[in-house]
């Protein structure tokens, strides 16, 4: 999910078909590329899990396009 105020509101992040896996220092990682930003906008991200044990709402990261 993506929100432009400050997670106020989300919406769905266009994701294109480029998600990784890794490994890092034995712990799995996910990498995946959001498109269609614009520039000068900040952009706030976080990913909703559901089902599992780690069901839920993901920590949210900040990214300024410029």
């Amino acid at each position: 999910m993506q929100s432009t105020d400050n997670g106020n509101t989300w919406e769905g992040a266009y994701l294109p078909v480029d998600i990784w896996v890794y490994t890092y220092n034995g712990v799995p990682m996910h990498m995946a590329r959001v498109a269609q930003l614009e520039p000068g906008k900040t952009y706030q991200f976080r990913v909703v899990v559901t089902g599992g044990e780690n069901q839920g709402k993901s920590n949210i990261i900040t990214h300024e396009v410029r």
